[in-house]
């Protein structure tokens, strides 16, 4: 009678800290990133800027910056739109400049998950018919937060 009853107080400890470990180790259902709400300011392929590069803007100073340096071949500039930087932020991501027509890049998904937000951006890199340089942009906001923000560009043909 001894024997079974050790016998079940180890099998129970043996599955509890088998329960512990596959929670430790991540085997655990994991919860999904939760989906950040973001709106497009302004996308287009002439932004005049010729070196890819990725932004996270979360003040006045910065915003005029970018707007200027994505404007500086238009005349008249558009004016400025605003933002609530107490409340928001602002993404941009620029391909940079290509030979051609028919490049896109867009944000297409932006999530946070585990202290981290991601901003999911696709590159559509096939060439079109008319021979012009272009350079593609997309800038969103979205709401301010404390996280660190990373970009993941996925290239499309």
């Amino acid at each position: 009678m001894k024997l079974l009853k050790f016998r079940e107080t180890s099998l129970t400890l043996a599955l509890c800290l088998v329960m512990v470990t596959a929670a430790a180790f991540g085997f655990a259902k994991k919860k999904p990133p939760v989906v950040v709400e973001f709106t497009t300011i302004e996308a287009g392929a002439l932004s005049g800027v010729t070196e890819p590069m990725d932004l996270v803007v979360k003040g006045e100073s910065e915003w005029e910056y970018l707007w200027d340096l994505t404007h500086r071949n238009l005349v008249p500039k558009p004016g400025l739109p605003k933002i609530d930087f107490e409340k928001e932020m602002v993404l941009a991501t620029l391909m940079g400049e290509r030979n051609s027509s028919g490049y896109k890049i867009e944000i297409c998904e932006v999530a946070f998950e585990e202290g981290l937000i991601t901003v999911r951006v696709k590159n559509h890199e096939t060439p079109g018919n008319l021979t012009i340089m272009t350079q593609p942009y997309h800038i969103v906001k979205i709401p301010k937060y404390p996280y660190k923000i990373e970009f993941d560009h996925e290239k499309v043909r």
